[in-house]
């Protein structure tokens, strides 16, 4: 194979690549449409089913992409934010590995800060219980 038929594969592999990618931020707002949020619920979870994890008692669907170390959690009928998601983005930085957190929202404003407030303090936790892992 040439150098050049070489180079042209990858980046062939890199554009199909970021087509197949899941947009992490599908919206300019946090506030958004009924239709807009079923739209990319079902974009997910098509692309992502394979991962779908069913939390009933917390009215819950969450899907994830080992890829890219993302998950999507959609709020389901009977969760106060609903319809509602977070998305959840683990990104390794120049002080070590932080998560980015996007979320939208068709419902009411109040529920879905809180769902969000709670996706920030896992995130918290989280990190917390890896610093003191690595200080042990």
């Amino acid at each position: 194979m040439t150098r050049g038929r070489a180079i042209a594969l990858v980046l062939l592999a890199l554009v199909l690549g970021e087509v197949a990618a899941q947009e992490y931020k599908p919206f300019p707002h946090a506030r958004i449409t009924p239709q807009q949020w079923q739209q990319y619920f079902t974009e997910v979870s098509s692309k992502h089913a394979g991962s779908r994890r069913e939390f009933p008692a917390e009215h819950l669907v969450i899907f994830e992409d080992r890829a890219t170390y993302t998950a999507y959690a959609f709020t389901q009928p009977g969760h106060a934010a609903h319809p509602a998601w977070v998305t959840r983005h683990v990104v390794d930085g120049n002080v070590g590995a932080n998560v980015r957190q996007i979320g939208y929202f068709a419902g009411e404003e109040e529920p879905f800060t809180k769902l969000f407030n709670a996706y920030l303090q896992l995130n918290a936790e989280m990190f917390e219980r890896r610093t003191q892992e690595g200080q042990k």
